[in-house]
């Protein structure tokens, strides 16, 4: 087995949860990664806004530029 199997299988499992948790939860989480988000553009490290587009799209996140 390859790291991208145990990627991929990391990635459905997670979005499996993220679809089965509540909606008061899912929001939380959505808020968070905005919040985070915000705060890394406002870095000069373009690492840290990438770490959170990642994190926006593994959970199914809308990100507002």
């Amino acid at each position: 087995m390859t790291w991208t199997f145990w990627l991929n299988l990391g990635l459905k499992v997670l979005g499996t949860i993220v679809k089965l948790v509540s909606p008061e939860i899912r929001d939380l989480v959505a808020q968070l990664i905005q919040e985070g988000y915000n705060k890394a553009k406002a870095t000069e490290n373009p690492w840290d806004d990438f770490l959170f587009k990642v994190l926006a799209t593994l959970l199914g996140i809308e990100l507002e530029e």
